[in-house]
């Protein structure tokens, strides 16, 4: 199975407060979960609209973005200066691609989560961000995806003690979603 030898929880899937598991798209027991809270958040992305559509609708469900980048080597410098909740990173970007600033911003912050947000709908941006530390990945016709990471990710009541769950599901293309832990590159895709 190719989730094997990963510490963190598989893609797909995720790591409730209270040491539960739940799939993506089922609801924990709502008594139970905590309130939202705000998040302080970076973007990176070289698109404009994109930065603009993500800060509105974060700042729609109470959140903030508290700084913003058109490169990955930019966005790991505002991301290690500021120190957000969040940090929502785009793959292609002039200069520092976003693996490797969400390899970096990793290393330097390990309780900093960095959800993958890319036009790139295939298995190896996927993986690549994965293998960088990404807790999530989506493509940019999943706003819906995006929006409700961000929301589970509010919903913590502190940050992930040592390994980095995965939220979401990762959308590989708009009518298809698979879990890392179930892919094995063969059969429908």
């Amino acid at each position: 199975m190719r989730g094997q030898g990963f510490t963190r929880a598989p893609l797909g899937w995720l790591n409730c407060h209270d040491g539960g598991v739940v799939a993506a798209g089922q609801q924990a027991d709502v008594a139970t979960r905590p309130a939202p809270r705000a998040l302080r958040i970076v973007v990176v992305d070289d698109v404009a609209a994109i930065r603009q559509l993500i800060g509105v609708v974060v700042g729609k469900a109470g959140h903030t973005v508290v700084g913003e980048a058109v490169d990955g080597l930019t966005g790991v410098e505002v991301a290690l200066a500021h120190r957000p909740d969040l940090v929502i990173m785009d793959w292609q970007m002039p200069g520092l691609d976003g693996v490797e600033a969400t390899r970096r911003i990793v290393r330097s912050s390990p309780s900093t989560p960095v959800v993958a947000f890319s036009s790139a709908g295939d298995y190896a941006v996927r993986d690549a961000f994965r293998d960088a530390g990404a807790t999530a990945y989506f493509t940019k016709e999943d706003l819906a995806g995006l929006t409700n990471a961000v929301a589970r990710i509010a919903s913590r009541t502190g940050p992930v003690a040592g390994s980095r769950p995965a939220l979401g599901r990762t959308a590989i293309a708009p009518e298809t979603h698979t879990d890392v832990e179930d892919d094995d590159r063969g059969g429908d895709r």
